[in-house]
């Protein structure tokens, strides 16, 4: 069996998740949540008694979860059929897949939640315990530094190794034997080389210790200092990558990294809206020359693949460049396991009328597929249809349907095949390519970029990164189809958005149309009535 590892986010307990027969099926050898493993928070509309106008019945507010919610939601899940048989060991993987991963709003507590949420603590340790009953291999139950963290307060984040050269029941490496975490293991030991057959799982907190979103952050210069993960994670993260010698390193969290696409993060959250923490993620990953590094996402709904090529900044005569070499860097997006753009938009069916029509949830795929093939979104990959493998799609890597991704490792051939699949059994993937290590791991030749003016890179940060551009030091990452301009950021947003406004008008506008053209046709027969017994009486 090929050594495979899948990854999943947006597992709402509304609805059934039909994928888990599908990645049983497929065999892997570990399973990675990417947020919103359930949906504990909720949204209330405004009691009638505390309505003061029309405006207020139309207003909706965040109800937050308290720990007993979320408790209740991963006893129902472990309880689950579908999950249930998948976490157990059979004859084709006698252990069971390693469960591992991290929280994201949903299952944090609270919509687009940060480190104000008053259980935040309390959160994590629920997140550990339903991870610690998901393993039934004493050696993947083995997260006791990453508990600790969680009981302190620190937040959920932890890293764990696979080595496929060893068997099946000794796969996942401990604390100790890795290396990687400075809590478990203080003093390093430069001379520890893993396998060529590992991979380490990086799993971030990108809630615990965030930077709340001010509001209308569209207009907010204080975004460009905001933060997902605290000065103590960033310093934890940089010496565990390090350290990592690991042949693939894989960096999870639910937020999209390399997006571009909104304004404002109380609508839609993503790392660019915090433009220096999306630095320092990059400086981190590229600085550290960690092989293979791949980030993986969730939260919107969506499957996309997504790359940057990250340059160097060269200094030459008080002038600043951008190097020749680069390095490729991507991103695979995996949302939702019950719920999509593509077939059901939200969350909870009940949340709004527009969950539950049809007519909306058509107009909405609309708008999905025209903000992929407008040609805004740079940072996805375009895949000529030479290049395309059997049953995928070619052009514009990206799937609205329910997915969940799919990670397989040729050791022999050094390479890494990127999927997403849906639900049912034995399909071909949505998407699937292939990635050369080398090509991930190893700076690449090319021409001067001909897309990046560092100023207008630069632009969006203050002082302090900017002194590390004047020292030469650091890495830009662009968008490697061309950076994002405000108006094709703006085409971006704005063209879906008059999709779904039509689609919202349409419905009040043709009734009155309708009306108004019979009382026309009416007023027409009637005038021509008269007009025929004015002609009869002369």
């Amino acid at each position: 069996m090929p050594d495979r590892i899948h990854f999943g986010s947006c597992n709402s307990q509304h609805y059934e998740n039909v994928m888990w027969p599908h990645m049983k099926s497929r065999q892997p050898s570990a399973f990675v949540w990417v947020g919103d493993a359930v949906y504990a928070d909720d949204f209330e509309w405004t009691p009638a008694v505390e309505r003061q106008s029309i405006k207020d019945s139309l207003k909706r507010r965040v109800k937050e979860a308290v720990p007993e919610d979320l408790e209740r939601l991963y006893q129902s899940l472990l309880k689950n059929d579908g999950y249930r048989t998948f976490i157990q060991p059979d004859k084709e993987n006698e252990t069971g897949p390693l469960i591992m991963g991290t929280f994201d709003d949903h299952d944090y507590g609270r919509n687009n939640g940060d480190h104000t949420y008053k259980y935040k603590r309390e959160s994590a340790m629920s997140f550990m315990d339903f991870i610690a009953k998901s393993n039934k291999n004493a050696m993947s139950s083995d997260f006791g530094t990453m508990e600790n963290r969680a009981a302190s307060g620190m937040g959920l984040y932890g890293v764990k190794v696979l080595d496929f050269n060893k068997p099946p029941d000794e796969q996942v490496l401990s604390d100790q034997e890795a290396g990687l975490d400075a809590d478990a293991v203080p003093e390093w030991n430069p001379a520890l080389r893993l396998s060529d057959k590992t991979v380490a799982i990086f799993v971030l907190d990108c809630r615990s210790n965030k930077t709340p979103w001010p509001k209308r952050s569209f207009l907010a210069p204080s975004t460009s200092k905001g933060d997902f993960l605290g000065e103590e994670q960033w310093r934890w993260f940089e010496e565990a990558l390090r350290r990592s010698t690991a042949r693939v390193n894989i960096v999870v969290q639910g937020l999209q990294v390399h997006a571009e696409h909104m304004f404002d993060g109380n609508i839609a959250e993503e790392w660019s809206l915090f433009p220096r923490s999306q630095h320092r993620l990059y400086q981190s990953i590229v600085e550290s020359n960690a092989s293979v590094p791949i980030l993986v996402s969730g939260d919107v709904h969506m499957f996309e693949l997504s790359r940057k090529d990250c340059r160097k900044v060269k200094k030459t005569n008080d002038r600043y460049d951008v190097g020749g070499y680069y390095r490729p860097l991507l991103e695979v997006t995996t949302s939702g396991l019950t719920h999509s753009w593509g077939t059901r938009s939200c969350a909870r069916p009940k949340e709004n009328f527009v969950c539950t029509s049809p007519y909306f949830q058509r107009a909405i795929r609309m708008a999905a597929h025209l903000a992929h093939l407008s040609g805004a979104w740079t940072e996805l990959v375009d895949l000529d249809c030479n290049e395309a493998q059997e049953g995928a799609k070619c052009g514009i890597q990206y799937s609205i349907l329910q997915n969940f991704a799919e990670f397989e490792f040729d050791w022999h051939k050094e390479k890494v095949t990127l999927r997403a699949f849906g639900s049912e059994l034995n399909s071909s993937p949505f998407v699937s390519t292939t990635w050369n290590f080398t090509f991930l791991s190893a700076p690449s030749a090319g021409t001067e970029s001909p897309f990046v003016k560092l100023a207008d890179y630069t632009e969006k940060f203050q002082d302090p990164v900017l002194e590390g551009f004047a020292q030469g030091g650091d890495w830009i990452c662009i968008n490697h189809r061309g950076p994002v301009t405000f108006a094709m950021k703006v085409y971006g947003v704005a063209g879906p958005s008059l999709i779904i406004c039509f689609a919202m008008i349409i419905p009040l506008v043709v009734p009155l149309v309708i009306t108004f053209g019979l009382i026309k046709v009416q007023g027409r027969k009637n005038n021509s009535r008269h007009n025929t017994e004015d002609n009869h009486q002369s």
